[in-house]
């Protein structure tokens, strides 16, 4: 009986040493599939060479811009048609004082251009004003678009960089079959096939920056017709003549 509790106790402790094993087990896997993408990154740069090497920081500026547009139009986003309720009620209650305090508790390119306008029509005749809202207008669209000139020239150009790095791949590969005299299919299929990574990885990039920067500037377009229509209300709120 002893004999069987023993083997029944040392059944037990085997038993609990199988969760840590295949949870080391796991750690082990993940460890090797992170140092196999490694690798591949390490290799496709190898062979793509020094243009694939240009692409990536090309990449990681489009990313930056991306990611600063993208935080950028989210965080100064605004209900343009419930910023000018209210601002129509601050009129009626309060007057010009009380509007800018409204326009105030509200962030963003279009808040700032019925801020601007508020605060101008206490001081500028019409046609400053006017001109004013203009100025105002720009400065915030200059604001909106800041950085999105370079996805446009990443978009246009990552295809060109890649397309010279396979073009100086070919090349190589066969510059190294006259070196060697080995004109194999293998040979010739293994240098080009390592040249043309560098299209593939261009063509890539310009897909992703090109969508981007479409995105963007249709979202700033948008931004830029509320900013128009915001100033156009305000105006008409204030009974300011445009002649």
């Amino acid at each position: 009986m002893r004999r069987c509790g023993r083997l029944s106790s040392g059944g037990s402790r085997s038993g609990v040493g199988w969760p840590r094993s295949a949870e080391a087990g796991n750690l082990e896997h993940r460890s090797m599939s992170k140092g196999t993408v490694e690798r591949r990154m390490f290799e496709l740069v190898r062979q793509g060479g020094w243009s694939v090497i240009v692409m990536i920081i090309m990449s990681i500026v489009a990313l930056a811009v991306i990611i600063d547009r993208t935080l950028y139009l989210v965080r100064f986003s605004v209900d343009r048609e419930g910023l000018l309720d209210d601002l129509a009620d601050a009129l009626r209650r309060g007057g010009i004082e009380e509007a800018v305090s409204v326009a105030s508790a509200y962030r963003g390119p279009v808040a700032r251009v019925v801020r601007h306008a508020l605060v101008a029509s206490q001081q500028a005749s019409p046609g400053e004003l006017l001109a004013s809202l203009e100025r105002m207008k720009a400065l915030q669209m200059d604001l909106l678009e800041k950085r999105l000139y370079l996805l446009g020239t990443i978009g246009a150009t990552a295809p060109f960089v890649g397309l010279f790095g396979t073009v100086l791949g070919i090349l190589k590969a066969f510059a190294d079959i006259a070196a060697t005299g080995d004109a194999g299919i293998a040979v010739v299929g293994a240098g080009v096939s390592e040249a043309l990574i560098a299209t593939a990885v261009g063509l890539g990039l310009a897909i992703i920056a090109v969508i981007a920067y479409n995105v963007f500037n249709n979202l700033v377009e948008r931004v830029g017709l509320d900013m128009d229509l915001a100033a156009d209300e305000v105006v008409s709120l204030l009974n300011i003549p445009r002649s």
